[in-house]
């Protein structure tokens, strides 16, 4: 049977060692909570800049709707008077009509 190798005192970290490990790991930590700051902040802007553009395109619906709703109002008065002309085209026609039934009857009895 072999025998387990015992760690050497050489093989121990030391506490040069460990105090560059842990210096080590908080220059780490630091530059991660540097990164994270940096995505923070850029979220921040992105989220800005979404409710920018948001608060554009809803006020420019909202001109754009305006004014279509104009122009259905214009339209359906104009199609409230062309049907109103409409009425009143037919009847003058049918007045014509019979008129002309009249006169078609007046010149058949001569």
């Amino acid at each position: 049977m072999r025998r387990k190798k015992t760690a050497s005192r050489s093989d121990q970290p030391t506490l040069v060692t460990i105090s560059d490990s842990v210096r080590h790991l908080g220059m780490l930590v630091e530059d991660l909570r540097s990164q994270v700051q940096q995505v923070a902040e850029g979220v921040t802007i992105g989220v800005s800049g979404v409710r920018t553009e948001l608060r554009e395109f809803r006020e420019e619906s909202n001109a754009r709707f305006t004014v279509l709703e104009a122009v259905v109002r214009e339209n359906s008065a104009d199609i409230r008077q062309n049907s109103a002309d409409i009425r009143d085209l037919t009847n003058r026609v049918e007045k014509l009509e019979r008129i002309e039934e009249r006169v078609i009857a007046l010149e058949r009895r001569r």
